[in-house]
């Protein structure tokens, strides 16, 4: 589970105990717990030392512990623990993501006398050895803007560097210097200045593309008739073609060449997820439709990979509640989407050139402004705050000059950000003309309104949300701004129950 969940490149390096009580054996007993863990994780198998931690329920105080193993366990305790105050940051800064994408269509042939499982075991094998073998060749490309010149560089794994010149793959170098193929870095295809915006407000950077190449042709060259042999089944069979579609991200050092990203990470991730999607096929009662999508939820700087049988759609009793498994994997609550498919991140470019609809999901507003704010200072306050992301929108955007009449239209463009962001809806922000348009649709203003500078209030923008999003509101009223600590305690309760944004 957690190999096809984590991107390869990242490794899993100990495991935390939670209980009522913090406390050294319980720190133990994970370690212990993760000992028999990293069995089924092979790059963590010929570690002798991780770390385990020890916390109570509902509380943030963790103790850390580093765990070596000899005869036993011996564990000693991390005196001086220091948290970065800008995690992603310092990730990315060191790191970027490669990306690979393929559609493939799977012939599995199924007999009376052996599992399904076994069969598609073996089209997945014979596909990973042809991903391992020589004709196999990676095409590595920047995430690149229009006016930016950079060729592909082609490479193959680092394994098969006695077979490379058979041949004849020379990289395209372009614009990369003297580099040579084989210790070219990734960070000479990495791009620091575009990113993916996750809907919790983690910055990704958009990442390097691996196109796989599978060299089709025949090495014989004596000149022969084509033939096609024909050798029936021993037995009854039957046949499903298996939709996959391939997509995997790795992590990888920008330091780290490309042909080791490829060799070391970015095949052994296709193996894994080919494998997992072995593990998630149904291939006894129908034809499966597997598609993988990857999710940046609350709490999380990194992608996780998931994959979906969407046969019959989301909405599937059993895609429900595999859906509810992973939010209880993930620490995720219950009471919103955050893993389904319009979750997902689009980490492919718009190709400006070609116009291909790789369009990526992000926004180019700001977001989540209130985060980084100053404390109050009231002391012992407590500090309500929305959960999930929203869009900033304010007076003179989209080169619309609203200042003094479009406050509530700008707040109202802001709530439905929210919605959208947290996949309530598909619904468009609406334009300031798209919201008076609904008002006069639902009858509340003239037609004149259409195309006035007139402002709207809180009642107005409870009757746009109700028509386009069927969503009610709750409208306060105060006399006074000096009246508004009196409703603090009811707005208290609503981030802690709705969480949604709020106008005043």
């Amino acid at each position: 589970d957690l190999q096809a969940l984590l991107p390869r490149g990242l490794e899993v390096i100990g495991a935390l105990f939670v209980s009522d009580t913090k406390s050294r054996d319980n720190a133990l007993k994970a370690g212990d717990t993760f000992s028999k863990l990293r069995r089924y994780l092979p790059q963590m198998q010929n570690e002798n030392s991780f770390v385990t931690g020890s916390t109570a329920i509902n509380t943030d105080d963790i103790d850390y512990f580093i765990c070596i193993k000899q005869k036993s366990f011996v564990i000693e305790k991390f005196e001086c623990v220091i948290y970065e105050e800008k995690p992603a940051q310092l990730l990315w800064d060191d790191a970027c993501l490669l990306s690979c994408q393929m559609s493939l269509s799977l012939p599995v042939y199924l007999s009376a006398n052996k599992s399904s499982e076994e069969q598609f075991s073996l089209v997945v094998e014979e596909f990973a050895a042809n991903l391992k073998g020589p004709r196999a060749v990676f095409q590595a490309e920047k995430a690149t803007s229009q006016s930016e010149e950079c060729l592909p560089v082609l490479v193959q794994c680092m394994e098969l560097n006695d077979v490379a010149l058979e041949y004849n793959f020379e990289p395209m170098k372009g614009n990369i210097g003297n580099w040579n193929a084989r210790s070219l870095p990734c960070s000479s295809l990495c791009v620091t200045n575009k990113h993916v915006l996750s809907v919790s407000g983690v910055e990704i950077p958009e990442p390097i593309k691996i196109t796989v190449l599978l060299y089709q042709s025949s090495h014989n060259l004596k000149a022969c008739a084509p033939r096609v042999d024909y050798i029936p089944a021993k037995e009854d069979v039957r046949v499903i073609i298996v939709t996959v579609k391939l997509d995997t991200v790795c992590l990888a050092s920008r330091e780290l060449s490309l042909s080791d990203a490829v060799s070391k990470l970015l095949v052994p991730g296709l193996i894994d997820q080919l494998k997992a999607m072995r593990k998630a096929a149904d291939t006894k009662t129908r034809k499966p439709k597997l598609s993988v999508y990857h999710f940046c939820p609350p709490g999380f700087l990194h992608p996780v990979t998931v994959i979906y049988d969407l046969s019959y759609g989301e909405t599937e009793t059993k895609q429900v509640e595999e859906r509810k498994r992973l939010h209880a994997r993930l620490k995720l609550p219950l009471d919103r989407p955050m893993i389904r498919a319009a979750n997902a991140l689009m980490l492919a470019s718009t190709d400006a050139a070609s116009g291909s609809s790789t369009s990526r999901r992000g926004t180019m507003r700001l977001t989540n402004v209130h985060t980084g704010l100053s404390s109050s200072g009231i002391s012992g306050g407590q500090m309500s705050l929305i959960e999930g992301s929203y869009e900033y929108y304010h007076y003179l955007q989209d080169d619309l000059d609203d200042n003094g009449w479009g406050c509530a239209y700008r707040s109202l463009q802001t709530i439905i950000s929210w919605f959208r962001l947290q996949q309530y809806t598909l619904v468009d922000v609406p334009s300031h003309r798209k919201i008076q348009e609904t008002l006069v649709e639902i009858g509340d203003k003239e037609s004149l309104f259409i195309g006035s500078r007139e402002w709207i209030g809180a009642i107005e923008l409870s009757f746009v949300l109700d028509k386009l999003l069927g969503v009610s509101c709750k409208i306060l009223n105060v006399r006074s701004g000096a009246e508004l600590p009196e409703k603090c305690r009811e707005l208290a309760l609503h981030f802690q129950t709705q969480g949604t944004p709020i106008m005043i």
